[in-house]
């Protein structure tokens, strides 16, 4: 992960590189940029793509926020096992698969089957013009984005009648 966080806190490179401190430090300047740019945009006329946006950037600040305060109090009342937990995380992030596989776990332990479907369907985005659910769209798609009202297809052909408009004006 490399953003222009790194110029105030750098993201760890390797698992022997991280810190409590280091994650609480990246987290909470990442979380301070989602906030800046949720901030400035209160109030302003915006697309629903806009909006979209808007919204992923105040999750990115508050889940931010949340992470870096963990870390934080971890730091206080657990000192002795502070780096190793961050270290976890780090471990648990840097690989990707083990996401899933741990937020699977830990929905069993809270008595709940991630499975079924009458809870999760209620959290799938669907595509506004061919109703594709969102978790069907083709994740390494460049028009890909979490929580848009459109698929990539559906937006690829937006895209293409705007630019066939833009042409057939000129």
């Amino acid at each position: 992960m490399t953003t222009d966080t790194d110029k105030f806190a750098p993201w760890p490179t390797e698992v022997d590189e991280v810190t409590a401190d280091k994650l609480a430090r990246s987290y909470t300047v990442m979380g301070w940029q989602g906030w800046t740019r949720w901030t400035a945009t209160r109030g302003k006329d915006q697309s629903e793509a806009d909006k979209n946006l808007r919204e992923m950037c105040l999750h990115i600040a508050i889940d931010c926020f949340a992470v870096a305060d963990v870390l934080r109090n971890v730091q206080i009342y657990a000192k002795d096992h502070a780096d190793e937990i961050a270290k976890d995380v780090y471990a648990a992030l840097d690989e990707g698969g083990a996401v899933g596989e741990l937020l699977y776990d830990f929905l069993r332990s809270y008595g709940i089957d991630p499975a079924e479907d009458e809870w999760r369907e209620e959290a799938v985005n669907s595509c506004v013009t061919c109703d594709l659910p969102e978790d069907e769209w083709p994740p390494f798609d460049l028009l890909f984005a979490v929580g848009s009202s459109k698929c990539p297809d559906c937006k690829r052909v937006d895209l293409n009648e705007q630019a066939t408009r833009q042409n057939a004006e000129r």
